[in-house]
């Protein structure tokens, strides 16, 4: 997101969708239920931070458009898979 708000293009990720999914697994696969939570907690807040410091023009040309991907309902999803162990 920071890239993109600056007028740079983010590196586009090697491989179909597929192998990157497939490549984040691995990474992923060797958290605790836990830590992947708090990991998914911790990253929608960052990027909520990131969100709430955009200039007005940068609302209007970046914003607006992926905040929908941070409110909430991107992370309700990741969430409902990693309910705390009780």
């Amino acid at each position: 997101m920071r890239l993109a708000v600056g007028d740079a293009a983010p590196a586009p990720l090697a491989g179909s969708e597929d192998e990157i999914n497939a490549r984040w697994l691995q990474v992923d696969r060797v958290l605790t239920r836990e830590q992947a939570r708090d990991w998914c907690i911790q990253s929608a807040a960052a990027l909520r931070r990131a969100l709430l410091a955009l200039s007005p023009e940068q609302w209007e040309a970046f914003g607006r458009s992926h905040a929908a991907d941070v409110e909430g309902d991107h992370y309700r999803g990741h969430l409902g898979y990693l309910k705390p162990d009780s």
